[in-house]
Parts: structure tokens; C-alpha cells; sequence
């Protein structure tokens, strides 16, 4: 993921942002939990990381926005519907 542009869904409080922002050229993080994108912004200062509060089954960036999608543990909490 080096210099490729990451989505990362269900970022939570942000463990993995900060690693991704390290070496990607930049990262979208994603959370539903609007606490949590408050304690991942407060967690990783990267300038190259955004830090988005929606519901990843509603997002609307144009095709090919990203390089590489990451998630950890998000497809648990979706129901089989929504990860269609």
C-alpha cells in the first residue's frame, strides 16, 4: 500500500489508520461511530489522513477514487444484504 491511496472501512478509534497513513500517499478512514472518528483524529495527526463519520453501506465516491480498500473486522457487523 505504499503511495497508493487507501479506503479504509470501519476505522474505528483508528489502530490501523495511522500505520496506513504512514506509508500510503493518502488514507480515507470511515466510521459510522462518530465518537470514534473523534478519538482516531486525536489518535493520528497524519496530514494524509481524512477521517470520515458515515455508513460505509451509503458511500458515494466516484469509481476509482482508490487504490485499495482495507477493513478489519467490519463484514461481522454488516448484514449478508449489505455487503452485496
Amino acid at each position: 500500500f505504499t503511495g497508493k491511496e487507501v479506503l479504509e472501512l470501519g476505522a474505528g478509534i483508528g489502530r490501523f489508520s495511522g500505520v496506513l497513513a504512514r506509508k500510503a500517499k493518502k488514507v480515507t478512514a470511515v466510521d459510522f461511530v462518530a465518537s470514534s472518528c473523534v478519538e482516531n483524529r486525536k489518535a493520528n495527526a497524519e496530514k494524509n489522513l481524512e477521517v470520515i463519520q458515515a455508513d460505509v453501506t451509503a458511500l458515494d465516491f466516484p469509481p476509482g477514487s482508490f487504490d485499495l480498500v482495507f477493513s478489519n473486522w467490519l463484514f461481522m457487523y454488516l448484514t449478508d444484504e449489505e455487503c452485496r
